[in-house]
């Protein structure tokens, strides 16, 4: 589709071949994006207790 609008673009003369640029655009991801849990903590962590319950 970009090629074709771009090929439509030219033909029409509103393309100027002069003019060039470059995009640095960066976009930063969340940290949940990752599966990373929340700043300071650790959610859903296991926990394990050793010896007998109630073991005077």
């Amino acid at each position: 589709m970009l090629k074709r609008l771009h090929i439509k673009l030219n033909q029409q003369g509103l393309i100027d071949l002069e003019t060039w640029m470059i995009d640095s655009t960066a976009v930063r991801a969340t940290r949940g994006s990752s599966g990373a849990g929340k700043k300071g903590g650790l959610k859903n962590r296991k926990i394990t207790h050793s010896g007998a319950a109630g073991a005077a």
